[in-house]
């Protein structure tokens, strides 16, 4: 089933993220990226221009994702209704509980954060950072 909703998802992502995002990407690569920027160095040195860079750490990214933002972005870039419906019925009674020596505690209600290891949580959670 979720192999489905990715297959209907990734389309419609992959028209808003952009180009320069390689993130959980069929042939890209941190090793692409690296490439990418020096030569975007060497330009602009030999054009004597300045140039900045801002290297953003999304740690804890998927632990991160606030729910109510994530669907506000897909209908920003309006991915299909029925498909936001869809995921969001995954996460609206997502419950979480802390295993801690040998106990499982009160379970919560999760409003944060994306399923691990599920397969449509890189593409929730490159969506996002596009606003």
């Amino acid at each position: 089933m979720l192999k489905i909703l990715l297959n209907r998802l990734k389309p419609q992502a992959e028209k808003i993220i952009a180009e320069e995002q390689a993130d959980f990407r069929p042939g890209r690569s941190t090793t692409e990226q690296i490439v990418n920027l020096r030569i975007l160095c060497e330009k602009y040195l030999q054009h004597q221009q300045d140039l900045y860079h801002v290297f953003i750490d999304f740690k804890k990214a998927f632990d991160t994702v606030w729910h109510a933002a994530l669907w506000a972005t897909m209908r920003h870039f309006n991915i299909n209704a029925k498909l936001i419906r869809m995921i969001q019925n995954l996460y609206d009674k997502a419950t979480s509980a802390v295993y801690l020596n040998n106990s499982i505690g009160d379970w919560f209600r999760t409003t944060v954060g994306v399923r691990q290891g599920c397969v449509l949580s890189p593409s929730s959670t490159s969506s996002w950072r596009e606003l």
